[in-house]
């Protein structure tokens, strides 16, 4: 059995294909794989099963057919040193690691054919998991677990992507924020992206960017957000955290997001959008998940346990989030579920077909909400319009028939207060002296 580094190098440099070394519990500091080419998976692995060896960092270089399984890596600081970097690598896996106590956890850089999965990064003071050039790759079942300082001048994402990338799999993943919630979920741009399939994930942050791919030089095809949750932590960050895919033949399905209590609603893609701003309305948190409201410093998979009988037991990432629960994915859904809470409509429902005001210059009329649910015009007046605003509206019943009338909207100008000042400046005679008379006056 191993017992430190230096075994370690010359177990490596003498094993062929298939081989697994096995490292006895306790420190090896620092290891750099550079130039270790096989014909088949060579496993360093901890020989107790429970993680026993540690590293400071692992650096996999200019190598190919390397597995990295069961290892912690513990710088004992945050700071700038990387914990697991691959590197002009291929065929290379890296699975049931710990990294804590780093800067970026795992870095993956001009590789290909890897495979990245059962995880765990925590206390990182970077993103837990970088890429920037991989082809061919899985990164599946991996978990942050929530714990973050940010460095100096540093940018914290749970996976990201800033250089390119394709065909691949991100799947099954989960970063639930604890400490801090700026912390953006799977954020890819930069580059080219093309055929990577983003399924089943788990986020929980204050960060609009839950889950964002970027077209940033318009060559980006088949990325596809399929199967999702993104939740955002009240109170934090951004009012919202949502998922966006930019590229020819890209696009989403089937996910859950956050955004506004205005916005909330089935989203035309089979997912719908959240929001926890106000328990009163369709599409609140409390309607769908056990506790998803729990914001910081103790969030755990059971506060986002789907209540039962709601379209959160079958969108989103609801497979993942069963197996992690209950050991087990659920049963398919039934083809042609009832889309409950979104309530069934009543035979006097009405619903706004058209809004205009009588006069542009007014300022704007818009239709916000749901149909059935909250639906009403928003009026946005224009800074110089002072009088009140006057438009016209059209309702439609389920029937079809239409009635339109007109509304008022009042305008308020109040006063200008002026209050009354005192200044106490010494001037000699001749002086000029500006007084800031407006300084305690209000519009």
């Amino acid at each position: 059995m191993i017992t430190n580094i230096t075994e370690l190098m010359a177990a490596l440099a003498a094993a062929g294909g298939g081989d697994t070394i096995e490292l006895a519990p306790g420190g090896y500091g620092s290891a750099d794989f550079d130039g270790f080419t096989f014909t088949d998976y060579v496993t360093i692995t901890s020989a107790d099963g429970n993680q026993g060896a540690v590293f400071r960092h692992i650096t996999v270089d200019n190598s190919s057919f390397i597995h990295i399984d069961g290892i912690e890596v513990d710088n004992g600081v945050f700071g700038s040193t990387r914990g697991i970097t691959v590197q002009d690598s291929n065929h290379i896996k890296i699975t049931d690691n710990y990294v804590h106590d780093v800067g970026a956890g795992y870095v993956f850089l001009r590789s290909t054919d890897v495979i990245v999965s059962e995880n765990i990064v925590d206390r990182v003071g970077s993103d837990g998991f970088k890429v920037a050039g991989l082809d061919k790759f899985l990164f599946e079942n991996n978990t942050h677990l929530g714990t973050t300082v940010q460095n100096e001048g540093g940018h914290m994402d749970f996976i990201q992507f800033s250089g390119t990338a394709s065909n691949g799999v991100i799947r099954g993943n989960m970063f639930l924020a604890q400490n801090a919630a700026n912390v953006q979920g799977i954020f890819i741009k930069g580059a080219t992206y093309k055929n990577i399939l983003i399924e089943q994930n788990i986020i929980y942050t204050g960060m609009v960017q839950g889950i964002r791919v970027h077209d940033s030089n318009g060559n980006n095809s088949n990325m596809w957000a399929k199967n999702n949750t993104v939740l955002n932590v009240p109170d934090t960050v951004h009012n919202a955290s949502v998922i966006a895919v930019a590229g020819a033949g890209s696009g989403t399905e089937n996910n859950i997001q956050s955004t506004s209590e205005f916005n909330a609603g089935l989203d035309g893609t089979g997912g719908f959008s959240l929001q926890h701003k106000d328990s009163s309305k369709e599409f609140h948190y409390s309607k769908f998940f056990a506790n998803a409201t729990v914001w910081l410093g103790g969030a755990t998979l059971e506060d986002f346990r789907p209540v039962e009988g709601t379209l959160a037991e079958t969108t989103g990432a609801y497979i993942r989030t069963a197996e992690l629960l209950d050991g087990s994915p659920p049963p398919p859904p039934d083809p042609t579920p009832d889309p409950t809470p979104t309530p069934e409509p009543e035979m006097d429902q009405l619903e706004i077909t058209s809004a205009t005001l009588d006069d542009p210059a007014m300022g704007s009329v818009l239709i916000v909400g749901t149909v059935g649910v909250d639906q009403r015009l928003r009026v946005v007046s224009d800074p110089t319009w002072i009088q009140n605003i006057t438009g016209t509206y059209t309702v439609k019943d389920l029937a079809g028939q239409e009635a339109s009338t007109t509304f008022i909207q009042a305008v308020t100008n109040p006063a200008p207060v002026a209050t009354a000042d005192t200044f106490l400046v010494p001037i000699m005679a001749g002086d000029t002296v500006d007084l800031d008379f407006l300084m305690n006056d209000t519009a």
